[in-house]
């Protein structure tokens, strides 16, 4: 039979224990911003499209002490072509949105509106009778702002999704680490 005797002290585990959930949840919460900011660099790498615009469109539900869950949402609506650095053209608007992949939307103009709102819009082909403005009572053609893919559908890829999933696995123990000595 053999016997083995620990000098481990057990009121350091119990204290370790009573840290974890704390820990933990600011952990992973550590962890999800700096996916974040590595999820926004590389949708930055493929798309031109620059931060400010991707901001609003990644959020965290953040882990609390007595639910370790977190999770980065990646949503939004579809991204206008205006965010998309375009240029006026004779034959249209010009624009890439992946980096080195130039389109020109033809007949598209660069427009802003009353409001400010500044977009790339196209003739619809329906003719219309103005309500307001110095337009009003006559016949104009109708006009669409132009809108492209939401962010979501950017990083549907299993390769970006894999990436993001890689630097949490490798990110999430070091920061753990050390979350636990703060405490």
């Amino acid at each position: 039979m053999l016997t083995i005797k620990s000098n481990f002290d057990k009121t350091k585990l119990a204290k370790q224990a009573e840290k974890f959930p704390l820990a933990g949840s600011r952990a992973l919460n550590e962890t999800m911003k700096q996916a974040r900011t590595f999820a926004s660099k590389k949708v930055r790498e493929i798309y031109n499209i620059g931060r400010s615009e991707l901001r609003g469109e990644f959020t965290i539900i953040p882990a609390k002490k007595n639910n370790l869950i977190a999770q980065l949402l990646i949503s939004g609506a579809p991204i206008g072509i205006i965010k998309f650095n375009p240029t006026q053209t004779a034959e249209g608007v010009a624009f890439a949105i992946r980096i080195g992949n130039q389109r020109t939307l033809l007949h598209g103009f660069i427009q802003q509106m009353q409001s400010g709102h500044i977009g790339v819009f196209t003739r619809t082909g329906v003719l219309a009778v103005m309500k307001r403005g110095s337009y009003k009572g006559k016949v104009r053609e109708q006009i669409k702002e132009r809108f492209t893919l939401d962010l979501s559908t950017m990083v549907t890829s299993k390769e970006f999704q894999h990436d993001i999933q890689n630097f949490i696995d490798e990110n999430l123990p070091r920061i753990l680490a050390s979350k636990m000595k703060e405490l």
